[in-house]
């Protein structure tokens, strides 16, 4: 079974080939205005699908695995919650902590405190795409509760952290975060 990853570059590699395919269509008939669209779509395309394989949950990716580790421990009750930084000084954070139905809780900066933001991009027109991957943007609990999978996978919430941090926010996919973890008293 293909993860929410595989599925996504899968879909976007789709993408490309109809795309590839209306260029060379373009290019056989020397209409070169569409053509130039059609090829910077497919360099906006590729520019995805590279963000995604380097995010793509590789084992070895330490940054990843620690913050697998991290949602797993939190899971477990091992520890009271966490929050995930990009930068020292960062105005991009995640918080993480368990809900009292059992249920995991990934907060986001609110909506008021993304416009003020130096370290990403967040317009206004970027709320349906944030709403659209299940993130609620009210100012008390912005955010996004999740579970967990039984076989102790986090690609889901993985997938939709990474589309909201690299490809909406535009968050640089070279910023290399620290986790404060939050312990039982």
């Amino acid at each position: 079974m293909l993860t929410e990853f595989e599925v996504l570059i899968e879909e976007l590699e789709a993408e490309k080939l109809r795309l590839n395919e209306e260029l060379q269509e373009c290019l056989q008939f020397q209409d070169y205005k569409y053509a130039q669209y059609y090829q910077k779509g497919i360099w906006r395309i590729e520019r995805k699908i590279d963000r995604l394989k380097q995010l793509n949950r590789n084992p070895l990716a330490p940054d990843t695995q620690y913050l697998v580790d991290a949602i797993i421990e939190l899971n477990k009750n091992r520890i009271k919650g966490f929050s995930l930084f990009f930068l020292k000084n960062s105005d991009f954070y995640l918080h993480f902590y368990k809900l009292p139905n059992d249920k995991l809780y990934c907060q986001i900066p609110a909506e008021s405190e993304m416009l003020k933001a130096h370290y990403y991009v967040y317009l206004p027109r970027f709320r349906k795409n944030i709403l659209s991957l299940g993130f609620d943007l009210s100012e008390d609990m912005a955010g996004i509760e999740f579970t967990v999978e039984t076989n102790l996978s986090c690609d889901t919430i993985l997938t939709k952290l990474s589309l909201l941090m690299f490809d909406i926010l535009q968050v640089d996919t070279r910023a290399s975060g620290y986790i404060t973890k939050k312990f039982h008293e």
